[in-house]
């Protein structure tokens, strides 16, 4: 008789696609997630509002808009993007983002939010290369950590760990700190609190980015 020992694949639904651009929000259909790595279609046109005295006159179009980066939040990842980023789209013009995301390695239903940056944001980049979450009683590095983001400077992201590597259920989490130049604002839930009562063994982290380029990686203390 032959076992067989491998898992079967966390279902990941996507409730909807919240695509965010310069302050405004654009949402699309969800659908169900197949494969650990998935392509997404965004279609884009650079169409800015024109008053009536611009017509009229038949004012020279406005300069290219210049798309500097594409994100995803977490608990997907983004893996990378054709045709790739910086790109300009003039007035009127339109391109289609083909937008290759990781999906989380565990079951999921939510939104999968979608950040383009334009280029009148300061902007800083960052290349999270692991997340190590140190205790009281050990260190460790979580798999599949790595990241890749560009953030408005000291933008505030969320950053889903999860700990089940580094705590145990009942674990009493009484402060969490980021090293520099992260800044930790919040979590949820919010300390104290114990492991397992509310989220199992997921923390959102609220955390700050900085205001320069940073690589390497994200490390996270928990005091208990």
């Amino acid at each position: 008789m032959q076992l067989n020992f491998f898992k079967k694949p966390e279902k990941v639904m996507v409730t909807a696609v919240n695509i965010k651009f310069m302050g405004a929000m654009h949402s699309i259909n969800g659908f169900e997630v197949k494969g650990k790595v998935f392509t997404l279609t965004l279609p884009f046109q650079n169409k800015p509002t024109r008053t009536m005295i611009n017509q009229i006159f038949k004012a020279e179009k406005n300069p290219p808009l210049k798309i500097r980066g594409i994100g995803v939040k977490q608990p997907f990842r983004f893996v990378s993007v054709s045709p790739g980023v910086p790109l300009e789209v003039e007035e009127d013009g339109k391109v289609v983002f083909k937008v290759k995301v990781e999906a989380p390695d565990y079951a999921y239903s939510g939104p999968l939010d979608v950040d383009l940056i334009a280029q009148d944001l300061e902007m800083v980049h960052l290349e999270l290369t692991k997340t190590i979450i140190t205790t009281l009683r050990k260190k460790v590095e979580l798999r599949d950590s790595s990241q890749i983001m560009d953030l408005q400077k000291g933008q505030i992201f969320i950053q889903n760990v999860n700990v089940v590597q580094a705590l145990s259920e009942g674990d009493e989490v009484r402060r969490v700190d980021v090293e520099k130049p992260f800044t930790i604002v919040g979590t949820e839930p919010k300390v104290p609190f114990k492991i397992g009562e509310k989220t199992g063994f997921i923390i959102d982290l609220y955390i700050q980015a900085p205001r320069e380029n940073y690589g390497g990686p994200l490390e996270i203390k928990v005091w208990q």
